[in-house]
Order: C-alpha cells, then sequence, then structure tokens
C-alpha cells in the first residue's frame, strides 16, 4: 500500500525549505523542486554521477585522498590531543564534495575552504539547535529570524553562491573549449 501512495503524483510533492534557496523565489535543483522539474534534475544528475564514476574506483580515489590529508593530521599530532575533530572532518567532507562537484580540490588549510566549511556547519548547528522550528512553522523567519536559524541558514548559503559564482568565473577567465577539465588537483 504505501508503495502505491509514493507512486501517486498526487503525493508526489516535496516540501519547499526557502532557507535552502540559492536564489531567492526559484525552487531549482534536486532538493527544492518537484514534478516534472524534479525529475528532470533527478535524472541528469545521476547521469553526471554515474558519467563521473558514482560507485566506481575514480570516486574512491578522490574520497581517499582526503581520508589521507585528514589521517595524516592526526598522526602529526604524534598522541598529543587532536583538537576540532569536528572542524577537521568537516573540511575533510565539504572538500570531497567539492571536487566532485567542480574538480578542484583545496588544500584543508585554504582559508575559502575553511570559511566555506564553518559557515554550512553554523547553519546546519544553528537549524539543529531551534530544533528546525523553521521547517515546520515558515511563518516565523520573517517575525524572529535570527532565533530560527533562518539568518545562519540564509548567511551560508549566500557565502556557498558566492563561493559557486567565483568559481564559475575563474573556471570562464581560463576556459578553453578544446580541453576538457576534471579532477585538477
Amino acid at each position: 500500500m504505501a508503495k502505491e501512495l509514493f507512486s501517486l503524483d498526487q503525493l508526489s510533492g516535496r516540501p519547499v525549505f526557502d532557507a535552502f534557496l540559492l536564489y531567492e523565489g526559484e525552487k531549482l535543483g534536486v532538493v527544492n523542486s518537484e514534478g516534472e522539474l524534479w525529475e528532470t534534475h533527478r535524472r541528469f544528475t545521476l547521469r553526471q554521477l554515474r558519467d563521473f564514476g558514482f560507485g566506481k574506483n575514480t570516486m574512491e580515489m578522490l574520497i581517499m585522498d582526503e581520508v589521507k590529508d585528514f589521517t595524516d593530521r592526526i598522526k602529526r599530532a604524534k598522541g598529543a590531543p587532536v583538537g576540532e575533530i569536528k572542524r577537521l572532518f568537516s573540511l575533510a567532507v565539504v572538500n570531497s564534495l567539492w571536487t566532485i562537484v567542480s574538480g578542484k580540490r583545496y588544500s584543508q588549510d585554504d582559508s575559502n575552504l575553511k570559511a566555506l566549511s564553518n559557515s554550512l556547519d553554523r547553519a546546519l548547528s544553528e537549524s539543529a539547535n531551534t530544533g528546525g522550528i523553521v521547517f515546520f512553522m515558515p511563518w516565523l523567519r520573517f517575525i524572529i529570524p535570527e532565533y530560527t536559524g533562518y539568518t545562519a541558514t540564509r548567511k551560508a548559503f549566500e557565502q556557498l553562491k558566492a563561493f559557486v559564482v567565483d568559481s564559475v568565473r575563474e573556471h570562464q577567465k581560463t576556459f578553453q573549449p578544446d580541453i576538457i577539465r576534471l579532477m585538477n588537483k
């Protein structure tokens, strides 16, 4: 019965979380779209991931590079307590995802990567600290945005948007149509 219900178009709507919109009012991507647009974005994403090597050695090697950096940082502590393990782990995860998305891997000491990781962590923490109330009562973002985690989440997504736009501009500056740049390190 549940399978039947989930296959009905009438029940396939997805809630829109305004805090997660990169562009105010536009419901794009896999997270915030629904219906035909969602199906198109989902199909595109899965095809790109498969072409990229999702579940294959290519992706595993990228992630293992990050794991190696992570473990090397821990080994450098030589038995001393490793402070901020959560931050180190977050940097590794964000860097892995960014490498998959853009083909560019950053040093874990890169200030842009650190700012992006910190911002995303802050946004998720703010939302968690308030119990995600803005997801259940979105109108509260207009009354008390700073107390619902909405302000921090919007700020994080604005920083993410700026990071992406800067990366695209940098890519456009050096773009050569006859050269495909994948997984630059």
